[in-house]
């Protein structure tokens, strides 16, 4: 097992524990708003965790969780706090941020988008079938 499968199985495993404690303590429904991959710009990774998260969301609603919904965090690349336009959670390239001049979207800046693939069709599709098929489970899941 690679590191990154390691860390994908704690992380999962984390996620699916920390919404059946909340599920516990509170007794509300949970809406999951901000859950996404920033420390890699590879496709098939965010791919993966977009896959490993949704079936950790799955067993936490099949042992008593009631999740309303999911939400990739982000679609498009984002501007954070401590690194600015460097990290790459979007599910779509700005094509505009890869050019070495640029600093800061202005008016006259072209936000061409590109998507990042598979990752988009992957969450297009589990979204389209309201879950994970066991094609997409047996690409990405694993």
């Amino acid at each position: 097992m690679s590191r990154l499968d390691t860390f994908f199985l704690l992380e999962t495993q984390g996620l699916t524990d920390i919404l059946i404690e909340c599920a516990q303590r509170y007794h509300l429904p949970l809406l999951i708003t901000e859950n996404g991959c920033g420390w890699t710009a590879d496709p098939i990774v965010k791919a993966k965790y977009i896959v490993q998260n949704i079936v950790a969301v799955h067993s936490a609603m099949n042992q008593g969780s009631d999740v309303l919904g999911y939400l990739y965090w982000t679609l498009d690349y984002d501007y954070e706090w401590t690194s600015g336009y460097k990290q790459n959670y979007g599910l779509f390239y700005v094509d505009d941020f890869t050019a070495p001049s640029f600093t800061e979207p202005t008016a006259a800046t072209d936000f061409a988008r590109t998507t990042v693939q598979p990752a988009v069709d992957v969450y297009s599709a589990i979204a389209e079938g309201n879950g994970i098929s066991t094609v997409i489970i047996d690409l990405y899941g694993r």
